[in-house]
């Protein structure tokens, strides 16, 4: 889907068999096999990328063609919204992300979201901003209640169901990801976040 979102014509779809073969083939160990064992799965492949894109086509997400696939606006529409990705009139925030409990010097992030983005999006966007590699147990406390992964003994609320828009009460905004059992405290990020749109 990201390729499909990625380009504004449409994408052979050989390029498509390209792209999801170089990212499944590393999961094995193919080095042994005969030219005609991997030409057989590099065929299975490909046939499993045309039956989902046949999948989509159904949907009305994509537009395919014995040749290329192309997203339709629906496809676009949903492909930015799974990114976390505003629409027109979505309400954006402004978000400060600064590391508590370091003296030396100021390691802070600012960053744009939608307000509509789901916490677990969150938590990527801070990853990737803070240079991180989400190693560790993470929760956001907002308002006093944790957001976090569910189901475990902790008892946070799923963090995939709420988004910032739900969780702000008018007027101001206070949310602070936590790290519980954290061994660096120091990189316990706080945020404070402005609305900027909408």
């Amino acid at each position: 889907m990201q390729r499909l979102y990625a380009n504004t014509a449409p994408v052979p779809l050989s390029d498509l068999y390209e792209v999801v073969w170089q990212a499944v083939s590393p999961l094995y160990v193919l080095d042994n096999l005969s030219p005609d064992r991997l030409g057989h799965l590099r065929t299975v492949n490909d046939h499993a990328v045309q039956r989902v894109l046949k999948a989509l086509a159904s949907l009305g997400v994509v537009h395919l063609t014995e040749e290329h696939a192309e997203l339709t606006a629906d496809g676009c529409t949903g492909t930015a919204r799974m990114r976390g990705e505003p629409e027109p009139g979505d309400a954006v925030l402004r978000i400060l992300v600064e590391l508590a409990d370091v003296d030396d010097f100021r390691v802070w992030r600012q960053l744009l979201v939608p307000a509509s983005i789901r916490l677990d999006r969150l938590h990527s966007v801070i990853q990737a901003a803070m240079g991180w590699e989400n190693c560790h147990m993470h929760a956001f406390t907002i308002y006093g209640v944790q957001y976090g992964r569910s189901g475990g003994e902790i008892g946070f609320r799923d963090k995939r169901t709420a988004t910032l828009a739900a969780l702000l009460k008018p007027g101001g905004a206070d949310a602070a990801p936590s790290r519980p059992r954290q061994r660096r405290p120091q990189e316990s990020p706080r945020i404070e976040l402005t609305r900027i749109g909408q």
